[in-house]
């Protein structure tokens, strides 16, 4: 708990998302899809259940990825 604003920090990962990347093989390249989970960190004022996450993470309030992992995703985002 941050005792400064009485909130818990809350971490979650999102539903699998698809994703794509050239790999070098070989002296060419290979077009390669696999699959990542989107990383979600944000203060609550109390400590949530999977059930209560994943209501969450399907509502209109679902918090935003943070910062450092948004250039992964790059201009698209996540998925919603």
């Amino acid at each position: 708990m941050n005792p400064n604003q009485r909130k818990l920090l809350e971490v979650g990962i999102g539903r699998a998302q698809v994703i794509y990347l050239l790999y070098a093989w070989r002296g060419g390249e290979i077009l390669c899809r696999g699959a990542v989970m989107p990383y979600y960190e944000f203060t609550h004022d109390r400590r949530m259940n999977d059930g209560e996450w994943k209501a969450l993470l399907d509502s209109p309030a679902r918090p935003d990825l943070p910062d450092w992992v948004k250039p992964i995703y790059g201009s698209a985002g996540a998925k919603k």
